[in-house]
C-alpha cells in the first residue's frame, strides 16, 4: 500500500444452523460455528455453506511509510503536521 488514509469494508457473517440450532441460539445464546475451516477454503464445500449476514465492520487506516530521505520526501518546515 501507498502512503495515504484508506478505509476499509469487511462485511461479516455466520453459518446458519439447522432449525433446532437456530431455536438453541435465541433461547440459550450462541451461534452455530464452523469447526472445520477447510470448508470456507474448499470451493466446492464453500458453495454449499448456508451463511447469513451479520453486518459490516469498518477500518480506518493512516499508513506513514518510514526511511523519508531515502524516499526522497521533504517536510516544508512551515506547515504544521497536525
Amino acid at each position: 500500500m501507498a502512503s495515504g488514509s484508506y478505509d476499509l469494508s469487511i462485511r461479516t457473517w455466520r453459518p446458519i444452523g439447522s432449525f433446532r440450532d437456530e431455536i438453541t441460539s435465541v433461547l440459550v445464546g450462541g451461534h452455530p460455528q464452523v469447526t472445520a475451516e477447510e470448508i470456507i477454503y474448499n470451493d466446492d464445500d464453500r458453495f454449499r455453506l448456508k451463511t447469513e449476514s451479520t453486518g459490516e465492520i469498518i477500518i480506518h487506516l493512516e499508513i506513514l511509510h518510514k526511511d523519508f530521505e531515502r524516499r526522497g520526501i521533504v517536510f516544508n518546515e512551515n506547515v504544521p503536521l497536525f
